[in-house]
């Protein structure tokens, strides 16, 4: 009998998973056709990479593909033309456009907590979960059930009843 509900457990997990995948939309239907590979301007990507285009993807200019992008390149491309530095690029791009432009906060100021605070966050947890298992650890071992567990072996008749519940549980299950 349970070689059964198995079965049908199976057989109904089975037909889920293959109506799941039959669901999915298939990947290569939802995208546009690629167009020709754009050029890489190795002097121009350390800034592009360093800030978020303004269209609304919140990806970095050097991976999206919009008109927004290719106007920030534009702009970029004209600034270091004129000698500007990429600080400087940077910085007239927070002026317009605010820190929100920047793809990572600046280390300075408000914005050094979201630079320190993951690794403090992670300390502070690590702590607790130390604390945590070490008060657990000591009142299992002070708790009087642990200690006459720890001293008496188990009696033949317990021993008896033991071999036999997994002895049955194995014919019933295996």
């Amino acid at each position: 009998m349970a070689r059964d509900t198995r079965r049908s457990r199976f057989a109904w997990v089975t037909l889920l998973t293959l109506l799941l995948l039959a669901a999915l939309p298939v990947s290569g239907l939802a995208e546009p056709p690629m167009g020709p590979p754009k050029e890489i301007d190795t002097r121009t990507l350390p800034v592009e990479q360093s800030l978020v285009c303004q269209c609304g993807c919140t990806m970095a200019v050097a991976v999206c593909d919009c008109g927004t992008a290719d106007e920030f390149r534009k702009e970029i491309r004209t600034m270091m033309d004129q000698g500007q530095s990429n600080d400087a690029i940077l910085a007239s791009y927070v002026a317009k456009y605010g820190e929100k432009v920047l793809t990572a906060p600046t280390k300075r100021g408000f914005n050094l907590t979201a630079w320190i605070m993951p690794f403090v966050a992670l300390a502070v947890g690590a702590v607790l979960l130390m604390t945590l298992l070490r008060r657990w650890s000591r009142a299992y071992q002070a708790s009087p059930a642990a200690a006459a567990a720890a001293e008496a072996p188990l009696t033949v008749e317990e021993e008896a009843l033991y071999e036999s519940t997994v002895a049955d549980l194995l014919k019933d299950n295996f």
